[in-house]
């Protein structure tokens, strides 16, 4: 069954500096907490995507009169390149796997394929929320319509996956690259960085992302100039908005919620409702839940999923309650001496 919703480990309520995050690295990999039938499939998945993608940058070369570079394959990953969240009971130092865009990749785009081990994927990642000088206005951008995760769904002002860097994660400074990287924003162009919060949210995005919020020393015009001139993907410029700061919320319900042409990725959603004073961010999280979308606080125990105000004997009790209730229910059907009333 495919992971819904989002879970939400830490929120602080007021922003905390951006490097408060001190994230460890477990030295144990995802794939080997996978099924071994599930890494046949990802592998197999992974050479069919890579002949496909050759076979369209050849064709792509070939249409603009130059030859295809053999040694530049057109996807690629690296083994424990990427990271995967496990756990959150240490609030200020998480424990992250390693894992790769492979398998991360297989996950988020074939679940159905997959094992329910494989919804235990909660990929490292950044999401930032960037706003004008006066904190008046946010830009949020929309993905390339051709991406191979959440295509043309709005997202926060920047985000990308979180590479480990030796037996840690640098968040702040991954989230200072995206900034740089797709906005030309430096961090002297930023008046106030902050750390948000830590959250995942299920397919397709899968992720384990580490929050901030940003304010920069550009007006809304330079903002809007800034974001025209550099937003590209592949040579093609990106559709972004730039929205009032008191727009944010109801933003956040009726494109999470409803979806439609101004849908946002449900990352990006909680990227922007995590940068929110904290009334209003509890707000726009109740008035979420209101709509149906499934929200729950709670930390990660070893890869188990905790609610807020739960303990792992909790579960463990009610796990074997059901189990106890199925065996006395198929000793009743099996009993000819048990009558059914329908």
């Amino acid at each position: 069954m495919q992971r819904t919703g989002a879970q939400i480990y830490l929120h602080p309520d007021e922003p905390l500096p951006a490097d408060w995050l001190k994230p460890t690295l477990t030295g144990q990999d995802f794939s080997e907490i996978l099924p071994i039938a599930d890494m046949g499939w990802i592998r197999e998945d992974w050479k069919v995507k890579l002949e496909k993608a050759i076979v369209k940058a050849r064709g792509e070369a070939e249409a603009r009169g130059e030859e295809y570079d053999e040694s530049k394959p057109p996807i690629w990953f690296k083994e424990r390149g990427n990271t995967a969240l496990h756990d959150t009971k240490e609030r200020q130092a998480p424990v992250f796997h390693t894992t790769d865009f492979r398998v991360y990749n297989a996950i988020s785009n074939n679940h159905d394929q997959l094992s329910d081990r494989a919804q235990d994927m909660r990929v490292g990642a950044v999401g930032v929320a960037l706003y004008t000088n006066d904190g008046g206005h946010v830009l949020i951008q929309r993905r390339y319509d051709k991406a191979s995760h959440v295509p043309g769904s709005y997202d926060s002002s920047a985000a990308g996956l979180a590479e480990p860097n030796g037996g840690t994660i640098d968040f702040k400074a991954t989230a200072l690259e995206k900034l740089r990287l797709e906005l030309k924003v430096e961090e002297s162009d930023l008046s106030d960085f902050s750390f948000t919060g830590l959250h995942s949210v299920g397919g397709n995005d899968y992720s384990g992302m580490a929050t901030f919020s940003a304010r920069s020393n550009l007006n809304l015009t330079e903002l809007d100039e800034r974001a025209d001139s550099t937003l590209k993907y592949k040579g093609e410029k990106l559709d972004y908005a730039i929205i009032r700061t008191r727009t944010v919320p109801g933003f956040i319900r009726n494109n999470y919620t409803h979806g439609g042409p101004d849908k946002v990725c449900p990352d990006g959603a909680m990227t922007l409702a995590a940068s929110l004073p904290q009334d209003l961010y509890e707000d726009t999280l109740k008035r979420l839940k209101g709509e149906g979308v499934k929200i729950e606080k709670g930390t990660l125990d070893d890869g188990f999923f905790l609610k807020e105000g739960h303990t792992r004997e909790d579960y463990e009790r009610a796990a074997n309650t059901r189990r106890l209730w199925r065996e006395h229910h198929d000793e009743e059907q099996s009993d000819p001496n048990t009558y059914r009333v329908r």
